[in-house]
């Protein structure tokens, strides 16, 4: 037989090396080397949350503590009151601006704590001194923060467009007055506060939420509000300083109370007080026991008619007022003394308890601006007893 060519005798080796090339490889095996396989990632443990509460207790614990708060709330009454105003205080002592507006109408009322005594006056009445409270109690907002036990961090929350650590006392109350409200004005209190604080334990808001009983002219009414208090100017220094003019309290055995400046004098006389400086006769308050089952109009018509004679027609039509929270009416009269010269007299009628009350103050022409500001000084400082 020929010899085969060479070239076939070549071919038939190197098809048999590929075919089983192939067949290794599907079989798995092969002297290439295996591809390194993909690390599993490692899980790590999740960071734990920051609690900032010993911080925060730490900052406000500062019996020196200092810091401005901005008030800003509503209050549901019947109707919705806006809340604002300011409470700047520094350790135990603060200067706290409440004002609550309503119907286009704004009461104001400020208090002022310096070295354990505290005063307040309200729109536009004199300041007066208040009574110590007890030993429990604390009436500045600074104080009060430094008696903190502890607070619970309850995590990151948004606040106000900020991310805060919200940080509770629970159900713990806060008093009333540390806000700056006076007590003796309503009862069954129960008022609580949150805070919000930064990654660093600085406090950043305060919010409170509370319900009351309002007393307003013997009557009681539930409140409902909550308020947003906002600090700034914290560790800074903030000077807080008694106020000037305080009023001393008169209380009157006709049934009624009435501060008055500290140069003034009262004097009781039958069936009627007068309040007077350096022996002139300034202010008149006085009751009417006959104008029993009488309304307010009633009541007004009756003292219109008793100084007609004397003083003629008011000088303008008499309007709604108040007197100690009761209804009644004000009118101012102008008239001409025994003498020639001329007066004017601010008076000011209501009912209480089935009984007629009046308060006058005389003054003269050319001082009437500045002695009807006192009058509205006196009529703020002027409340009925029990």
């Amino acid at each position: 037989m020929p010899a085969l060519p060479v070239a076939h005798r070549r071919s038939r080796p190197a098809a048999l090396a590929l075919v089983m090339v192939l067949a290794l490889a599907a079989c798995g095996g092969s002297s290439t080397p295996a591809p390194t396989p993909t690390p599993t990632p490692t899980a790590q443990p999740s960071p734990t949350p920051l609690d900032v509460s010993a911080t925060f207790l730490e900052i406000v614990g500062d019996p020196q503590f200092s810091a401005e708060m901005e008030i800003d709330g509503t209050m549901e009454i019947g109707v919705t009151a806006t809340l604002s105003g300011t409470i700047r205080g520094s350790g135990a002592d603060s200067h706290t601006i409440f004002n609550v507006e309503v119907v286009g109408t704004t009461q104001a009322s400020e208090s002022i704590t310096v070295d354990g005594t505290s005063w307040t006056r309200t729109d536009a009445g004199p300041w007066l001194e208040v009574p110590t409270a007890p030993a429990a109690e604390e009436s500045s907002m600074t104080a009060w923060l430094a008696t903190l036990e502890g607070v619970e961090d309850l995590g990151v929350e948004t606040k106000a467009g900020r991310k805060l650590h919200h940080l509770s006392i629970g159900d713990d109350p806060l008093p009333p007055a540390v806000l700056g409200l006076d007590p003796s004005t309503f009862t069954d209190a129960d008022v609580t506060i949150d805070f919000f604080a930064e990654d660093d334990g600085t406090p950043a808001i305060f919010t409170v939420e509370g319900t009351w009983l309002q007393l307003i002219a013997g009557e009681s009414y539930q409140v409902e509000f909550v308020i947003d208090l906002t600090l700034s100017a914290i560790g800074s220094t903030i000077s807080i300083e008694p106020p000037d003019d305080v009023w001393e309290p008169y209380a009157s055995s006709l049934g009624y109370s009435m501060a008055h400046p500290a140069e003034f004098e009262v004097e009781f006389r039958e069936g009627y007080d007068v309040i007077t400086f350096r022996g002139q006769e300034w202010v008149y308050v006085e009751v009417f026991p006959d104008a029993a089952g009488l309304n307010p109009e009633g009541f007004r018509d009756e003292i219109l008619g008793l100084v007609a004679e004397s003083w003629g027609p008011p000088a303008e039509t008499p309007v709604a007022t108040t007197l100690g929270g009761e209804p009644g009416y004000f009118a101012t009269f102008r008239f001409t003394y025994d003498d020639g010269s001329a007066g004017v007299a601010f008076d000011t009628m209501a009912m209480h308890q089935n009984v007629g009350w009046d308060v006058t103050l005389f003054s003269l022409p050319d001082e009437e601006d500045a002695d009807f500001a006192l009058y509205q000084q006196f009529l703020g400082a002027f409340a009925f007893g029990e």
